[in-house]
């Protein structure tokens, strides 16, 4: 990982804080995005939470299966990330992060949406 150039200063292990820190801050930003998020696609967020496959999520909104993939694809850009498990993750951490005592902090999550 690259932090603006070479620095041979930077030993291994304030590498992997600055790693840490980098990753903690990008969590911060996903979290934030969530709730820029629209009601719909928080609707589908819950849905996959609870453990409907594509299938029965398109079942659920009369949509095509194609439908729910562009409509997952939207929420992973809006994010900002690749994966939609990534933003289940994040979504979980954001949503249950105040009940289960120091799963957000563990993550590097503060805010919560």
């Amino acid at each position: 990982m690259v932090f603006g150039g070479v620095n041979h200063h930077l030993d291994r292990r304030s590498a992997q804080e600055a790693e840490l820190a980098c990753k903690a801050t990008h969590r911060q930003i996903m979290v934030a995005r969530l709730s820029g998020l629209s009601d719909a696609q928080i609707d589908i967020l819950e849905m996959y939470e609870e453990g409907l496959l594509d299938k029965e999520v398109a079942g659920e909104l009369n949509v095509s299966i194609s439908a729910v993939a562009q409509r997952k694809q939207a929420i992973c850009h809006h994010l900002g990330v690749n994966s939609f498990r990534v933003v289940m993750g994040v979504y979980s951490v954001a949503k249950w992060g105040s009940i289960v005592p120091n799963l957000a902090s563990e993550m590097g999550i503060h805010k919560r949406i």
